[in-house]
């Protein structure tokens, strides 16, 4: 019984001494754009070349469905795979055409004889998936990324941005059906790059499946602007830059706590001969309400109508306002004129109230009597007085029942 299982056993240890001597290798993942030829690869290893005859199929594995024969072809059927090399070790076969519906599971199997000996071996199998091209648009705020895929499950669009000075927001990604069964699927960024110096910045996108294998991938640049030039000449200062797209880019100016320094803005921009633009911002600048002591420093910064900034620069510029003397203050300057203002009006009045009492003696004051009584009024305020008639400290009045003459 003992000599039995020993004998087993090494029985199994040669069938896998054979097979570890004999063996098929596949490549795990391949891919192609679709209507391209695509190599799917299956190589016989003998390394002790014992084999003396070897056959390949390769078979078609869906999931749910049977398996079908690519090859060997039957006579007389149209076909587009044909073995790349004559070397009967070398199995692997060349897909022409390939379609959106051809992405699946390709089995190597190969019928092999060592000595008398037949055996049936097979690879681990090949994922083919073939795709549309890679679509990118880009521009100053976001960058989009998409591709026309057989199938969604195992496969998803991955970013490399490759720079440190790229700040990204939160990925979008989304997928839509087609009436052929097949799909868009799409990933959308939207992105800060903080431009150093001028020049362009890499970036790229990747089609990859759940095993990390990269089946395509596409990269863009990014045109850096170049370093905003800032100049200051006492009444105005300027921010100038040239960029390569002109749309939904502008200059913002952050004046910080002195925005009563802001004047009036003008902004222009003009196209240059190698598909640049130069872009230009001025603003006039009322040093006068600036009331701080030294400098105050004004920003201007490179934005996007999203709200994203590419470049900002800095300058310091003089305040004229704190200069000024106390008596020049405009707040005491108006209330001077608003009291002297108040003056001339009240003497206006009363010189009006004199002329009219002049003109109209009939409003005098009446006292029923039957003879002139000569009566004395003291009246202490001076300019009154003097106003009806009077003189300095008493007014001498002649009451009557008539109108005095």
């Amino acid at each position: 019984m003992a000599a039995l299982y020993l004998g087993a056993i090494s029985f199994l240890l040669a069938v896998v001494h054979t097979l570890c001597d004999i063996r098929v290798d596949q490549a795990p993942f391949a891919s192609g754009i679709i209507g391209s030829t695509v190599n799917l690869p299956c190589l016989l290893i003998d390394a002790e070349k014992q084999v003396t005859r070897a056959h390949p199929y390769w078979i078609l594995q869906k999931p749910n469905q049977s398996e079908e024969t690519l090859y060997p072809i039957k006579p007389g059927e149209e076909t587009r795979v044909q073995l790349r090399n004559e070397d009967w070790k070398d199995m692997s076969i060349a897909f022409s055409n390939v379609q959106l519906s051809d992405t699946s599971k390709y089995i190597c199997r190969i019928s092999v004889l060592k000595g008398s000996e037949s055996l049936y071996l097979a690879g681990n199998g090949t994922m083919l998936y073939v795709h549309g091209p890679i679509q990118m648009d880009f521009n100053s705020s976001h960058v989009m990324c998409k591709a026309q895929v057989q199938m969604t499950e195992t496969v998803s669009l991955v970013w490399n941005f490759t720079f440190g000075d790229m700040l990204r927001g939160e990925q979008l990604s989304s997928k839509q059906q087609n009436p052929d069964g097949s799909f868009w699927i799409s990933s959308h960024v939207p992105i800060q790059p903080q431009c150093t110096a001028n020049g362009n910045m890499m970036l790229s996108c990747s089609l990859k499946n759940n095993k990390g294998y990269i089946i395509d991938e596409q990269s863009v640049e990014f045109p850096c602007p170049a370093p905003i030039e800032m100049n200051f000449n006492n009444t105005h200062v300027t921010c100038v830059s040239q960029i390569q797209e002109a749309q939904n880019i502008s200059f913002v100016w952050d004046f910080g706590h002195w925005k009563r320094v802001h004047g009036p803005e003008l902004s222009d921009q003009w196209w240059n001969a190698d598909g640049s633009y130069w872009i230009k911002s001025s603003v006039t600048l009322h040093q006068e309400r600036c009331t701080a002591d030294g400098n105050v420093t004004l920003s201007c910064l490179l934005r996007n109508s999203l709200g994203y900034s590419f470049q900002n620069r800095s300058i310091e510029v003089p305040c004229t306002g704190g200069s000024k003397s106390k008596g020049h203050h405009p707040g005491l300057f108006f209330s001077l004129l608003l009291g002297s203002t108040l003056l001339i009006l009240l003497l206006v009045l009363l010189l009006f109230y004199r002329r009219r009492q002049s003109r109209n003696p009939s409003q005098r004051l009446k006292v029923n009597a039957a003879r002139p009584i000569p009566t004395e009024i003291y009246v202490p305020w001076i300019p009154v007085c003097s106003l009806i008639g009077g003189h300095v400290g008493k007014c001498n009045l002649q009451v009557c029942d008539t109108v005095c003459a």
